[in-house]
């Protein structure tokens, strides 16, 4: 065996180099260190980009469902500011119904009727000074100043509740003054006690019914001076509607989808101001034949729309306008009717005063609807009732302009053709198609009423 010293040069020389190796600390950072390193790095890159990209989807949805909700609630508030002028509107007409229900137009003007009238109330009072002749000469007389009041006449049209109210309590108190009268000679005439008696109870009877009349036209006089000291807020209904009808069709129909479309700009700027934001509308066209609602139509069907249209039916009991006025006429009325019913017991004044103003909520209702109500179409029905000159357009001169005004109701509602020579289906309230609990109404519900909003933002950097 060799020992260390016997080793030979050369295997000395190879140990010690080993062992420098062995001890040495340079070259620690290896191939495989450098390529954990790099794909370390790059799971970072991937990580943080995913992170930025996922933060950009998030805030681009989060923008759109605002976009959406905030032009729903821009459209929500249209709709319930349509829902308020309609029902201003609808009181209007119906303060115009129960004043023109009292007296008409010639109450307005505190004159007579011309049509006719004159001559029956004139035989009245006629009759009323014959019978008083007769019926003052017992020892109960009746009261000259009851015969003075009853003997004016109204300033009321024909057709409404003053005159046939009035006129009701001449025709009362004449029988009254003919009883009077028998009473009278019964009583001065008579040679059996009974009869003289009778006709004394007969004189106190028809002088209670004389008293009762006297006070019902003495109150049907104050109803008629309060009636004429509103002629004029009553005369300016008309132009205020118009006034009202103007709003809706321009800050509300107009303004509101625009309102609408600019606060989905805003709403996605606030959540990144790199945000844009809109809601679903297609792109404006020119009509061929350029008429001006329909290029307005065009033009505004980049905005998301009001689900309304204006009302078209020719029914009058169906239309918008009448729903929105008769509710109002028929809840102002009860009071009044009551004070009438035990005030006016005798004049018929309660069940004339309904009854006018059932007619003149229709005729009302008409003649702002249609533009030219005498238009001989045949579906006009209540303009012979009354004429109503106030409600005719100013500007239009005497004719037989109306006012056109048409309020606005849901989708659906309106009548529709099948063909041109098929008589219109009309449809009644909470039976429209989107209120259908169906395949059908289900899509149009989604059809009228979604909003569809977008949001987009610049691509994210790669980091």
């Amino acid at each position: 065996m060799k020992t260390r010293l016997e080793k030979s040069a050369e295997q000395q020389l190879h140990e010690c180099r080993f062992t420098q190796v062995l001890h040495g600390e340079d070259g620690m950072i290896t191939y495989g260190t450098i390529f954990s390193v790099m794909v370390l790095l790059i799971m970072i890159s991937l990580i943080t980009n995913s992170f930025i990209s996922v933060n950009r989807k998030l805030e681009t949805q989060n923008a759109a469902d605002a976009v959406a909700y905030s032009s729903a609630v821009w459209l929500a508030r249209g709709m319930n500011s349509v829902t308020a002028t309609n029902h201003i509107i609808g009181e209007l007409n119906a303060l115009y119904t129960l004043h023109h229900a009292i007296g008409g137009k010639y109450l307005d003007e505190h004159s007579q009727n011309d049509r006719n009238n004159q001559s029956e109330l004139e035989s009245l009072n006629a009759a009323i000074e014959g019978a008083f002749i007769p019926a003052n000469a017992g020892t109960t007389p009746a009261n000259s100043n009851h015969k003075q009041r009853i003997t004016e006449n109204p300033s009321a049209d024909l057709n409404s509740m003053l005159y046939e109210a009035k006129k009701q309590l001449k025709i009362i108190y004449t029988t009254a003054l003919v009883a009077h009268a028998i009473g009278t000679g019964m009583e001065l005439f008579g040679t059996l006690p009974p009869v003289i008696a009778a006709g004394k109870v007969l004189q106190a009877i028809s002088l209670v019914f004389e008293w009762k009349v006297f006070q019902e036209y003495l109150f049907l006089d104050g109803i008629e001076m309060l009636a004429h000291s509103l002629k004029v807020p009553k005369k300016a209904i008309p132009t205020i509607i118009d006034v009202v009808y103007l709003f809706q069709e321009l800050e509300v129909v107009v303004r509101v989808p625009v309102q609408a479309y600019r606060a989905a700009e805003k709403i996605a700027k606030k959540h990144n101001s790199q945000t844009d934001g809109f809601v679903r509308g297609d792109i404006p066209g020119v009509p061929d034949n350029f008429n001006l609602n329909e290029l307005l139509d065009e033009f505004t069907s980049i905005y998301p729309k009001l689900p309304i249209e204006k009302e078209n039916t020719e029914q009058e009991e169906k239309s918008q306008m009448l729903r929105a006025t008769f509710p109002w006429v028929a809840h102002w009325r009860y009071s009044p009717n009551r004070i009438l019913r035990y005030t006016c017991t005798l004049s018929g004044a309660e069940g004339s005063y309904r009854k006018w103003s059932n007619t003149y909520a229709r005729q009302a209702s008409e003649w702002l609807r249609f533009e030219k109500p005498n238009s001989g179409n045949g579906n006009v029905k209540y303009q012979n009732e009354l004429t109503i000159e106030n409600m005719r357009n100013p500007w239009e001169g005497p004719g037989e302009a109306g006012r056109d005004v048409r309020l606005f109701v849901m989708y659906d509602l309106n009548p529709t053709q099948a063909s041109n020579n098929s008589p219109p289906e009309y449809i009644d309230k909470s039976e429209e198609l989107w209120n259908q609990d169906t395949y059908e109404g289900a899509r149009r519900a989604d059809e009228i009423f979604c909003i569809i909003g977008f949001a987009t933002n610049p691509k994210p950097m790669i980091f």
